[in-house]
């Protein structure tokens, strides 16, 4: 179980599914409501909340938008292929590289 107490300054929607570029992967975070909390500097709004990568082939957006609070406690279980991670090293060295080359 990953699920872990997050504090925000508004309100969140139950799941964000966001697709990586160039890659088979996608990063979800899924949000679960639990209280407002009235503070000095403005209201908080607590969720449990658990984040995790995937293989999109694996966990597609359509099933965490069917019922996100299925994967609340979800935790990857090597379903990442090595394909799926040499596609995610050779991203992150070509961003480097934009960055580098200016």
């Amino acid at each position: 179980m990953r699920t872990r107490e997050a504090v925000y300054t508004n309100e969140q929607p139950a799941y964000i599914y966001m697709k990586l570029p160039k890659s088979n992967l996608a990063d979800v975070w899924i949000n679960s409501f639990v209280e407002t909390r009235k503070t000095e500097e403005g209201t908080e709004y607590v969720y449990d909340t658990n984040e995790f990568r995937v293989s999109q082939s694996h966990i597609t957006e359509e099933m965490v938008q069917k019922n996100p609070m299925k994967y609340l406690n979800y935790s990857p279980s090597g379903e990442i292929t090595v394909n799926d991670r040499v596609d995610a090293l050779e991203e992150a060295v070509l961003e480097i590289m934009e960055v580098l080359n200016g």
